[in-house]
């Protein structure tokens, strides 16, 4: 255990004389490997709760090393570590201030918020740093003096309880904005790729084209009035077409129907807008054969999540089926298509099954579109209409 003594800032935070708060920064190896950092996890014992910290997630830690080291060239680390000691810490002010000053490190620490952070940095000291590349990396760190053991707890609760998220339609929209820099590529998951790609060709079918889809795809910038004006979400348009891009496993392997001419997963700009027209043409013959559908989409469920997914797997199902399934070759199963909705369509109930209030017989009787909103759900509706039916359960 190591006395560290930082250059501080001390707050004015209103608090009570026995609690202060600095902020400074500290280097990353210090963090890692100074055993005045301790942990004090939740625990039960002799009928008691004690601790507070959660168990630590390897999974995190693995994401945060692979940031640091491989992701990116210039990792940054802008977040504060937390730390509290329990006992008062010595502040010597330079002088002519009240506030900017040498604060000690001499007793323990406990780490409120930082523990996965700390495993990072433990991890790459111990295994990876052989050249110290991050020897003298540093850390922002908020330092509280003073405060006790319950008032720790409240400081653990605030920070990872009260904390929204960014929204999922959001954060989509951040990884394509670093997916177009070489500097910053590399966070982008290569699982996530095709929503980038879903994306791109989402973003055409609602701005460029003028189908069923134009201005119709809610956006993470749409306000609440705007958003209840659209058919859809974002993220439920593009989750809906995970089948195009991925394809089938197992047994019955099929290539994603979506992919671009020099790799799977790579998708230039022509090939966007091929699948982008492909998609419009398809809804908007779907349109044509359930027009009071689109009409009055309010009053019906193919424009919302049980729709949308049922109708994109039951293109992806027909065109895996060709014997050759090349792109120059999707349009030409639309024409089949289109014959078997119109009988699914024609048949009894073949409107009235995608009414979103139906009547209380075929809601009892569970044979309408809301009653099919699981993925087995979705797959009963593109078998039915694929053969020119209406679906059951």
């Amino acid at each position: 255990m190591e006395k560290i003594i930082l250059q501080a800032n001390k707050l004015n935070q209103k608090t009570e004389s026995e609690h202060d708060i600095y902020y400074t920064q500290i280097k990353a190896k210090d963090f890692a490997q100074n055993s005045l950092f301790v942990i004090d996890h939740y625990r039960r014992k002799d009928k008691s709760d004690l601790g507070y910290q959660r168990k630590l997630d390897s999974t995190h830690v693995d994401k945060y090393v692979r940031y640091i080291t491989e992701e990116t060239k210039n990792p940054i680390a802008p977040i504060s570590v937390t730390v509290n000691c329990r006992e008062k810490l010595a502040f010597e002010p330079l002088m002519g201030s009240s506030f900017l000053g040498h604060l000690v490190l001499d007793k323990i620490l406990h780490i409120i918020d930082g523990q996965h952070r700390r495993a990072g940095w433990q991890y790459i000291f111990t295994h990876l740093n052989k050249d110290s590349n991050f020897d003298d990396f540093e850390l922002p760190i908020i330092i509280t003096s003073g405060l006790s053991e319950h008032r720790e707890i409240e400081t653990f609760y605030i920070i990872n309880q009260r904390q929204k998220k960014i929204a999922t339609d959001l954060a989509l929209r951040h990884m394509g904005l670093l997916q177009t820099n070489s500097l910053t590529s590399g966070i982008v998951p290569q699982n996530a790729i095709w929503q980038l790609n879903a994306l791109k060709i989402s973003d055409v079918l609602n701005e460029n084209l003028n189908g069923v889809w134009s201005n119709a795809i809610a956006l993470p910038s749409d306000s609440m009035e705007e958003r209840k004006r659209k058919l859809i979400s974002q993220n439920t348009f593009i989750n809906s077409m995970k089948l195009l891009f991925v394809g089938k496993r197992g047994k019955s392997k099929n290539l994603p129907v979506f992919r671009g001419k020099r790799s799977i997963t790579d998708l230039e700009k022509q090939d966007i807008n091929v699948y982008a027209e492909l998609l419009s043409e398809y809804w908007s013959m779907v349109a044509s054969v359930w027009p009071e559908a689109f009409e009055k989409p309010n009053e019906y469920l193919i424009t919302n999540s049980v729709g949308v997914y049922s109708f994109h797997k039951c293109l992806a199902q027909k065109i895996h089926n060709l014997s050759d399934p090349s792109p120059s070759r999707y349009k030409s199963v639309l024409g089949s298509m289109e014959r078997e909705f119109k009988k699914s369509a024609a048949s009894q109930n073949g409107l009235k099954f995608w009414a979103k209030n139906p009547s209380v017989k075929m809601r009892s009787s569970e044979n309408w579109a809301g009653a099919f909103s699981s993925n087995g759900g979705h797959n009963l509706i593109v078998q039915a209409i694929s053969n020119g039916q209406v679906p059951k359960k």
